[in-house]
């Protein structure tokens, strides 16, 4: 589900984005759109309430450029999340402090809790989950599975 925004600049507003969270929960799917002021929002097809982003995506250019080699940095930045997860499974350790300094620790959360398939390597994984407190230690969560019915 992918829309092309109708105009030429590094703004998202109008990219379609689809997310099947690990936990089960329903395929979220929504758009971009900025305010007057240039805040990028996130409006989710069921409920059209926005959620706020914490950082201009277009600053994840030079991480897109880096981590992200399948498609174009102005495609990955479309993805927000998964330009972050590559960094945090992948980065150097400057990339992962810019990254950090840049999103902060909340969207790094959320980029944890809605990670797919593959996203993290298990010491990546366990990593990120002590480092940003989503587990005590020897109680980090089982990764992301496929589920073959």
């Amino acid at each position: 589900m992918r829309k092309t925004p109708s105009h030429t600049s590094h703004s998202l507003d109008g990219a379609a984005i689809a997310c099947q969270p690990h936990d089960g929960s329903p395929t979220v799917q929504g758009y971009w759109q900025s305010s007057q002021s240039g805040i990028q929002f996130f409006y989710t097809a069921l409920s059209q309430h926005p959620i706020m982003m914490p950082f201009d995506p277009t600053s994840l250019l030079p991480f897109a450029r880096k981590y992200i080699w399948w498609t174009t940095p102005e495609v990955a930045i479309s993805m927000p999340k998964r330009v972050a997860a590559q960094v945090m499974n992948l980065g150097d350790y400057d990339d992962v402090l810019a990254l950090v300094a840049l999103t902060g620790d909340d969207y790094l959360r959320e980029v944890l809790r809605t990670a797919e398939i593959g996203q993290f390597s298990p010491r990546s994984w366990a990593y990120w989950h002590y480092r940003l407190g989503l587990a005590p230690p020897n109680q980090v969560p089982a990764m992301p599975i496929r589920a073959v019915a």
